[in-house]
């Protein structure tokens, strides 16, 4: 190869173009943030959050309904996986959350409009994140910890 001859080398992959193309599945499209702030918080953090307590606590009651000791140490595990679903759960929510803040804030900078429920919903997944640390080392055993 001569010297008047060079070669561009590839841009990197933060500089190629990154064209997704956007999933149907709800559980990527939250985590991604590509759903509004406004659904995004109000159906996957406050509507899931009481609908998922409802329904293992319903659940709860329903298969361990005696005192005895069989039903307390199977009450335990099944507490015990609960705890680790919230946790999951909770993680999902949070990162879905914060993303689709992040891209409001985005598009509102970006025709000079106020930014203000986005850091509003930032605050908040910042303050259930410390509240659920709190829970669960102030309340274990209402984690079955």
């Amino acid at each position: 190869m001569d010297s008047t001859q060079r070669t561009t080398p590839p841009s990197p992959p933060s500089q190629q173009s990154s064209h997704q193309t956007p999933s149907t599945n709800f559980v990527c499209r939250h985590w991604r943030g590509e759903y509004p702030l406004g659904f995004s918080y109000w159906f996957f953090g406050i509507t899931l959050d009481v609908l998922f307590y409802a329904a293992s606590r319903a659940a709860r009651e329903i298969l361990f309904p005696a005192a005895n000791s069989y039903a307390s140490q199977a009450a335990s595990t099944y507490d015990l996986l609960i705890f680790g679903s919230v946790l999951l759960i909770a993680v999902w929510q949070y990162v879905g959350i914060w993303r689709s803040a992040s891209l409001h804030a985005i598009r509102r900078r970006a025709i000079g409009r106020s930014v203000f429920w986005s850091n509003a919903a930032k605050t908040s997944i910042i303050i259930k994140i410390a509240s659920l640390g709190y829970q669960i080392v102030a309340h274990p055993a209402s984690f079955g910890l």
